[in-house]
């Protein structure tokens, strides 16, 4: 499930319409809402520095493969 809709940047008539859809439309509302809050729950600590250590990791290798170190 979709956990918000997405408008290109800087178009207000999109914003509008997306913003009148979910206020008509109750079912979508809370659909929303519960997608984003069950993913919001992967933004914890644990979780970004296991995706920083994973990056870092892999930013190290690939230095290493180019420089031979």
């Amino acid at each position: 499930m979709e956990d918000a809709l997405l408008i290109p940047p800087g178009n207000a008539q999109a914003m509008s319409l997306a913003i009148e859809k979910i206020m008509g439309d109750q079912v979508l509302r809370s659909a929303l809402g519960s997608a984003a809050h069950e993913r919001s729950r992967t933004f914890n600590r644990e979780h970004y520095v296991d995706e920083l250590s994973v990056m870092y990791e892999q930013i190290f290798e690939q230095y290493c493969s180019c420089t031979g170190h």
